[in-house]
């Protein structure tokens, strides 16, 4: 894999350049491949939200690495929460607990096809760290519903263990507990 050093541009895209290897170069995000280019650099630009403060973990490969699958690329960035639907609900809004308060990330409004099972994925989170969302549903009044809770603790790129050993005089492999 390269790692490639990523700016942000004035129109929100962002901008991957690397240092020159062997293209053509295979771009992967979140398991899938998205581009093969044969520069070294790469312009994303996103319709969706989900990278306005925290560029895609996008993944290059050169054609002098094995190409990767999905099983043993990096987790995506994101979550994706879903609940069930409650019979009074007009919509229901996504909170994301941030400082010391709960801050409305989306609201989903229920449409006329829809099936009763309802998801939200989260923009790119930041990883090894907890995050809490809620959703909350109310009625066409704006009234209130309770709350359905999801607290996600996000550690994509897991620290090794540390495990620490001796042997015993006897020749046995003691394992200390850390």
């Amino acid at each position: 894999m390269i790692n490639p050093t990523v700016e942000q541009l004035v129109d929100g895209s962002w901008f991957f350049t690397w240092p020159v290897s062997e293209p053509p170069y295979q771009l992967w995000l979140d398991g899938y491949l998205i581009a093969t280019v044969d520069d070294e650099e790469y312009t994303f630009v996103s319709g969706a939200t989900d990278y306005e403060d925290v560029p895609p973990d996008i993944e290059i490969v050169d054609s002098a690495s094995n190409a990767p699958t999905p099983g043993n690329l990096k987790y995506p960035p994101f979550i994706r929460i879903q609940w069930r639907g409650t019979p009074a609900a007009y919509c229901y809004l996504i909170q994301h607990y941030e400082g010391s308060q709960w801050v409305t990330v989306h609201t989903r409004v229920i449409g006329s096809t829809d099936q009763g099972y309802y998801n939200f994925t989260s923009p790119a989170l930041m990883d090894g760290v907890s995050h809490q969302y809620r959703v909350v549903p109310a009625d066409i009044l704006g009234n209130l519903g309770t709350p359905i809770a999801f607290t996600v603790a996000l550690c994509r790129h897991p620290l090794h263990p540390t495990v620490e050993f001796s042997v015993s005089s006897a020749g046995n492999i003691v394992v200390s507990e850390g």
